[in-house]
């Protein structure tokens, strides 16, 4: 017997919020991975300092736990892992990166990520190298003394270290989650964080400085505190200073190396003929060898739509490629991830960000540039508009006229609510998803996130469902006689069109083609033939299931439907056949 519950498979996630772990190139992933260490260092470093708000104890004991679980060897491997990965993997992307013509959150966080090492080079040197080369256990009283009395300059590169790791952190973050369906409803509660956290550290910090400023009056706190065994002696000073200069003239050397880098492909590039892209509007340019479509689009000013910043995160940079199969470079496994996900032939669409030209071609974007990043976010596969299977089933009230007739309006809503929500649940618990509601009805589709059979056999899963559900769902409204509800079913599978529809923030998810007109028909002839379900036969066989339980398959009725020119198989169920399910055919 065919079971109850719907079987069908589940699918989270679009092209657009694909998941960033289990798509994309090893260094992308790399480079989150190891961002998202280095995140939760700064963050949890911000909130000791905030703790200074509470008392220079509070920020020791919270010192103490940090230093368990960052300077030990677990600890200690992760966080210079993920530091050096990160930086060198960033160096990198900054040598690959072709065009720079990005928005402004693009341009600060590549400036502040190239900006940290040199930044953090000062506080690494005076805590991290002090230890490792003179064993001189520096913690808060020695740093806020050394960065409010000794060294004021020292404390506001602290400070700067501290805005550029965050600000750097948190736009990395966001692009990396943005698509995310949970991230929509927790963006808010997110930016507040991200605005609170480093406020109340600054202010802890103050407040931590302060109160050691205060101690340092005391001969036995500058004894206990303060001794060159704390804080180490001119000498080691002077030589970690040294380290520190080698470092930063290191990374700056590193970076005029990779610029040098750049502007030698570039000029060998320009030495080139080029790769000829041509536009919708006729526009042609040569684009460099190795570089993507969408850095020529940004080049010449083009709009073009990339809502992950070109990340190859989300699919609304594609377009339609006309060109030689020889000009198509194959599809990175990026692109080939977020190209399957929205179900794109690779042969003709492609991810501008992804697809570096082999040879001259015509391009057409697909997705409209001024789209805004709030109409993609928490979307499923086709939101955006695409072709796929489905099952369209109508429900319908019947008499609903006769029966609110008389009767005060909200006894009459009262009535038709239970009705709808009643065949919604029992639509969603069976694996579907009820989409219109027309009142005395309710439109449901099956298949957005399954396959054909699973989608048919939900479909045929709720219409027993529905069955048994309402059979003895008497109407008893206020002042009404008790009876059972009355309704009809009508359901055809096929290809049909699903996306959303509307104008700026009215917006409605439907299924558009003739499958939805068909099974609207079929709804009627159900009512016509005084049946409580007509159900195509195409769907049966989709399915697998016999049109009868235990018994041979009854012969399918063809039906001449009104604006449809060739008769369609179905099969006519009153409500006591229909109660007794479905089995393997």
């Amino acid at each position: 017997m065919y079971p109850m519950r719907s079987e069908r498979e589940t699918t989270e996630g679009t092209g657009a919020s694909a998941g960033i772990y289990s798509a994309g190139p090893w260094s992308r992933r790399l480079r989150l991975a190891s961002g998202s260490v280095l995140f939760l260092y700064v963050a949890l470093h911000l909130a000791n300092h905030a703790l200074g708000n509470i008392g220079l104890g509070a920020m020791q004991a919270m010192l103490a736990a940090q230093l368990w679980l960052w300077q030990g060897v677990i600890g200690s491997l992760l966080l210079y892992g993920a530091f050096l990965l990160h930086g060198g993997l960033g160096v990198f992307a900054f040598y690959q990166r072709r065009f720079f013509g990005l928005r402004w959150p693009d341009h600060a966080q590549l400036v502040l990520g190239l900006a940290l090492p040199a930044l953090l080079a000062n506080h690494f040197a005076d805590t991290r190298l002090a230890l490792l080369l003179y064993g001189i256990p520096k913690q808060y009283p020695q740093i806020l003394a050394t960065f409010w009395v000794f060294v004021p300059l020292f404390g506001a590169l602290q400070v700067a270290v501290l805005i550029v790791a965050w600000g750097h952190g948190c736009i990395g973050m966001h692009y990396a989650f943005r698509l995310k369906r949970w991230y929509a409803g927790a963006g808010r509660l997110l930016l507040v964080l991200a605005v609170l956290l480093p406020l109340l550290a600054l202010l802890g910090f103050v407040q931590g400085a302060r109160e050691v400023a205060r101690a340092m009056a005391s001969p036995a706190f500058r004894a206990a505190a303060l001794g060159a065994a704390k804080i180490g002696t001119p000498a080691e000073a002077a030589h970690l200073f040294h380290l520190r200069n080698l470092f930063i003239a290191g990374w700056l050397v590193l970076l005029l190396l990779v610029l040098a880098l750049r502007g030698l492909r570039a000029w060998r590039e320009q030495r080139g003929h080029g790769i000829a892209i041509t536009y919708p509007n006729g526009r042609v340019i040569l684009l460099p060898a190795g570089g993507s479509l969408l850095e020529a689009s940004r080049r010449i000013g083009f709009p073009h739509a990339a809502i992950c910043g070109g990340r190859g995160r989300c699919s609304t940079c594609r377009v339609r490629v006309f060109a030689d199969p020889a000009s198509l470079a194959p599809p990175t496994a990026t692109e080939a991830a977020v190209l399957a996900r929205v179900r794109a032939d690779p042969e003709r669409v492609r991810l501008a960000c992804q697809l570096r030209p082999l040879g001259a071609m015509l391009i057409h974007p697909l997705i409209p540039p001024a789209i805004a990043a709030n109409f993609l976010i928490g979307r499923g596969p086709g939101m955006l508009g695409e072709e796929r299977f489905i099952v369209a089933m109508f429900v319908d009230l019947r008499d609903s006229t006769a029966l609110i007739r008389g009767r005060l309006p909200y006894d009459a809503v009262f009535v038709l609510r239970r009705f709808v929500e009643s065949a919604a649940k029992t639509v969603r618990d069976a694996g579907g998803v009820p989409n219109q509601f027309t009142g005395d009805g309710l439109l449901a589709l099956f298949g957005l996130a399954s396959g054909p059979a699973e989608a048919c056999r939900a479909a045929l899963a709720a219409a027993v469902r529905l069955a048994i559900a309402l059979a003895g769902d008497a109407e008893a409204g206020p002042g009404g006689s008790d009876h059972p509800l009355s309704f009809g079913i009508g359901a055809h599978c096929g290809t049909a069109v699903v996306g959303e529809i509307g104008f700026g923030g009215s917006r409605t998810f439907t299924a558009l083609g003739e499958v939805v007109h068909l099974a609207a028909r079929l709804e009627q002839a159900s009512r016509d033939l005084r049946q409580t379900a007509v159900i195509s036969a195409e769907i049966f066989e989709t399915a697998g299931l016999a049109p009868a339980l235990g018994a041979p398959a009854s012969p399918a009725t063809e039906l001449a439907l009104r604006g449809h020119d060739r008769p369609l198989r179905a099969h006519l169920f009153a409500a006591a056949t229909l109660r007794q399910g479905f089995s393997a055919a």
